[in-house]
């Protein structure tokens, strides 16, 4: 996945089509003070796409790899002493992994299209979808290389792992049916169910709650794509975000009374949070310059 795909995904239009920049939202500020750590991809002084933490408020961010390379995502690993990135150079991705720092860094994978990486709740495998049997699909690896293993094995393009808490389960996008909708399989991939329901709406980026009851993800049903959350219990969706600006990438806060999440604005890419029940939403960090992807948030 090159820079510009990875534009194209913010412009929340994954494999599909772009989309302009509208206003930004003017919506009720959340009262409720965040906590924890964000990380995220954000553009660096060098033009590339790196690494960077902040507090959860907006307080305290600094940048965390200096690479002339382009980080087109990343996640913590469970016990946030390790994070686990796809990074980019020279039209070609592979995922890295490296200590909390940005430090310390190696490869972990040697494939084509390397995007979307996600720790197994244990931290014993990583999760992530690659183009090497020439669509993109999902497989699992243990964090030392070895016990490579595909998973998806329908036609098209399979993408954003999402693994559910208790380890059992992964959700993901798939175009196998025309339009990329959203699954759950087990690790085995033996078992695949679809979750969602509208075959005319794109749906991406999975995300479970902590607790596992919900599932957070994108969708544009209504042509913009809006936040959303399932109820695994009883099946009921609920909007998460009314506002027709773009909006994607949710991340659950530890506690699962907040997400975190990137909004398309008129003034770039940024960071934005609302309540878990979409009451309130607010811009993270009011000082930044620079376009902002691909939160993850630890306690």
């Amino acid at each position: 996945m090159t820079r510009r795909a990875l534009l194209a995904v913010c412009c929340l239009a994954t494999l599909l089509v772009a989309c302009g920049a509208p206003a930004s939202p003017t919506v009720p500020v959340t009262r409720v003070k965040p906590r924890g750590k964000l990380l995220f991809s954000s553009v660096s002084d060098n033009g590339s796409f790196n690494l960077f933490v902040m507090d959860a408020d907006g307080y305290n961010r600094r940048q965390l790899t200096n690479l002339k390379a382009d980080v087109l995502g990343a996640k913590w690993s469970p016990d946030g002493s390790q994070i686990v990135a796809s990074i980019e150079q020279n039209g070609v991705a592979h995922l890295f992994i490296m200590d909390a720092e940005g430090k310390n860094m190696r490869q972990l994978t040697n494939m084509r299209s390397v995007v979307h990486p996600a720790w197994s709740p244990d931290g014993r495998l990583v999760a992530f979808s690659s183009g090497e049997a020439g669509q993109q699909d999902i497989y699992i690896i243990r964090p030392d290389g070895t016990q490579l293993r595909k998973l998806t094995q329908s036609k098209g393009n399979h993408l954003q792992p999402a693994w559910s808490p208790d380890g059992r389960r992964i959700a993901y996008i798939s175009n196998e049916t025309g339009t990329y909708q959203l699954y759950v399989m087990t690790l085995d991939g033996a078992a695949v169910e679809r979750v969602s329901t509208n075959d005319q709406a794109n749906y991406q980026f999975p995300a479970w709650s902590r607790s596992g009851r919900y599932l957070a993800f994108a969708a544009d049903p209504t042509g913009v794509y809006e936040l959303y959350k399932l109820d695994t219990r009883t099946g009921v969706v609920t909007p998460l975000t009314r506002d027709e600006i773009p909006s994607t990438q949710p991340a659950w806060s530890p506690d699962d009374t907040m997400l975190a999440y990137t909004v398309n604005t008129a003034k770039g890419f940024r960071l934005y949070i609302t309540t878990a029940d979409g009451r309130g939403r607010s811009p993270i960090d009011l000082d930044s310059p620079t376009d902002e992807f691909f939160p993850d948030w630890k306690q």
